[in-house]
């Protein structure tokens, strides 16, 4: 503790956070958050004086069923808040409490640095999402065209309703129905009356 007392009086960062962690089944979010603390222990940067990880409890959510939260209670200290920032960034807490020094001093290439820093953490947050939103895109179009493709098979010297394709499909009428009408507006089918079959070419 005297070590810890000694980095206070040098204005070292001293912090509570919490870190929550959500999911499911339970014994994942279990492991995460032991993991999550884990690896803070191993992080140069940072010494964590207590810890405290609660029981996960089960989340009552009727549009998702089964979730499980807990979370990590942690106490730290680190050398500098430009340290304190790339944690929020890297970890994700939920809360953060500065517990000393009262009042922080940054200098001015420190305050740049941070900034650098913290601009560096936005553009790499922003090519993960932009990766993520085309991979979205590319098997929502992969998916369109199976759907597509499946319902065109059905369809081939036949003639069916949108509840049969559902049904052959084991889909939702309303859904299947949305693809109809791509389908309508392609010049792939036509419909007459309840009834759907492929334009012949």
């Amino acid at each position: 503790m005297a070590n810890i007392k000694e980095r206070l009086n040098q204005g070292h960062v001293h912090s509570r956070v919490i870190v929550e962690v959500v999911g499911k089944p339970k014994e994942h979010v279990e492991d995460t958050i032991k993991n999550y603390v884990e690896k803070l222990k191993t992080n140069p940067d940072f010494e964590i004086i207590t810890h405290n990880i609660s029981e996960a409890n089960e989340i009552k959510d009727e549009k998702n069923p089964g979730l499980w939260g807990t979370f990590a209670e942690i106490e730290m200290i680190t050398e500098t808040f430009s340290n304190m920032v790339g944690f929020c960034f890297d970890y994700m807490p939920s809360s953060v409490e500065i517990l000393s020094p009262q009042e922080l001093k940054i200098k001015y290439n420190q305050a740049a640095g941070m900034l650098n820093d913290m601009q560096g953490k936005l553009h790499q947050i922003d090519m993960v999402a932009k990766k993520i939103s085309n991979e979205n895109n590319f098997l929502k179009m992969n998916t369109q065209a199976l759907m597509r493709n499946f319902i065109s098979i059905l369809l081939f010297n036949s003639r069916r309703s949108s509840a049969e394709l559902a049904g052959a499909m084991g889909m939702d009428k309303k859904d299947i129905e949305q693809f109809l009408d791509i389908m309508i507006k392609e010049n792939r089918v036509i419909k007459e009356g309840e009834r759907y079959h492929l334009v012949k070419k």
